[in-house]
């Protein structure tokens, strides 16, 4: 092989036959002379790895630079990637060889480059560390049922609990009703959450990761649902449109159909949400529809409706004006209380009547 230089370079030694090795949601079985990857972009990537007749992938981030070489060793006993078992003359002896092109260095996935940039291109090592992963590292999926361990991802709470521990002295009725800016800049600066959004997903995609897909669907329900923030921040949501635009080029055409895309059906009622909220918003307008022409191309939703503001008035028309009165709270109301009020009382409750009550307030400012 003739000598290898531009971009970066990845030696991977002592790897077995027949085990599951990846990069950037790309994954090959492999075969018995495979010794590392050559031509990969400079910046993070993640390679994820699955050792033979064992269920479950994990993951290892690492940055590369142009030019560089990176090492990694399957280190057998813990059966994970590794860099810290390799002496420092065996780290420049391989080096050396990779330059040189004496080592079987299969191509970086051609065209993946394009698709790895558009999903992940805005994570960073601070995003990393902030959800408790480090570079070079091996880590796991997440725990199943709230178990966890030591090694896997640390998202950050978004759940009504953790929302009403943020309140603090804002009024219920505009910290827990539809428009959920106050919740979210309220839990974070809006950029960090928008990188872990990223973060999460590849992670979901390359380690088939529950609680990552989870974190996902939350996070994009909780931008969607910025009324406010759109209007103050137009880029930050062009780029959400056209970032959920490339997470979801990846999903299978049956996503929304499906029994893990149907659960809760998050996605489709947040993108319902993005609609509305930009539909008064003329800096988004080009963003809502290109979202939803793609929405219409690869999953078949929304089907006949020329852009996001005629769907979202036609769907006004559906459910008329009143849509908010159809959701009966009256049951719940205290003494004292108007619709609102009690419905702002319920979802900071968290019991009985919050799906009421979240229901009335979306309706209500639909």
């Amino acid at each position: 092989m003739a000598a290898l230089q531009p971009k970066a370079l990845l030696v991977v030694t002592d790897t077995t036959q027949g085990m599951e090795f990846g990069i950037d949601a790309h994954v090959w079985t492999l075969g018995a002379k495979f010794e590392g990857l050559h031509s990969i972009s400079a910046g993070l990537h993640l390679l994820t790895f699955a050792p033979g007749g064992v269920a479950g992938r994990e993951g290892v981030w690492i940055q590369c630079v142009d030019g560089g070489v990176h090492r990694q060793r399957w280190d057998v006993q813990n059966e994970c990637l590794s860099t810290k078992v390799l002496t420092d003359a065996q780290r420049e002896s391989l080096e050396a060889a990779a330059r040189a092109g004496a080592l079987t260095l299969a191509p970086y996935p051609p065209n993946h480059a394009r698709v790895w940039a558009a999903v992940a291109s805005s994570i960073d090592v601070a995003t990393l560390q902030r959800c408790n992963l480090q570079l070079d590292e091996a880590f796991g999926p997440g725990g199943i049922d709230g178990e966890r361990g030591e090694r896997e991802p640390r998202w950050t709470p978004v759940d009504r609990d953790a929302m009403r521990r943020r309140r603090g002295d804002v009024d219920a009725t505009s910290f827990h009703g539809p428009d959920a800016s106050l919740r979210l800049t309220a839990t974070a600066a809006p950029s960090l959450l928008m990188k872990e959004l990223a973060l999460a997903f590849v992670v979901f995609l390359a380690l088939g990761s529950l609680e990552a897909l989870k974190q996902w669907q939350r996070l994009v329900r909780l931008f969607c649902a910025c009324d406010s923030l759109m209007a103050d921040e137009p880029r930050l949501f062009d780029g959400l449109a056209s970032l959920l635009t490339a997470q979801l080029a990846l999903a299978p055409e049956d996503f929304f159909r499906d029994a893990l895309g149907r659960d809760e059906d998050v996605l489709r009622a947040a993108l319902l949400d993005f609609f509305a909220n930009a539909a008064d918003k003329p800096m988004l307008a080009t963003a809502a529809d290109g979202l939803l022409a793609f929405a219409q191309e690869r999953f078949g939703l929304w089907a006949g409706h020329a852009s996001a503001a005629a769907l979202v008035a036609a769907r006004a028309h559906e459910t008329g004006d009143d849509g908010a009165q159809e959701i009966d709270l009256r049951r719940y109301v205290r003494p004292g209380e108007d619709l609102q009020m009690c419905a702002a009382r319920l979802i900071e409750a968290g019991g009985e009547g919050y799906g009421e009550a979240v229901a009335f307030l979306e309706a209500l400012a639909a």
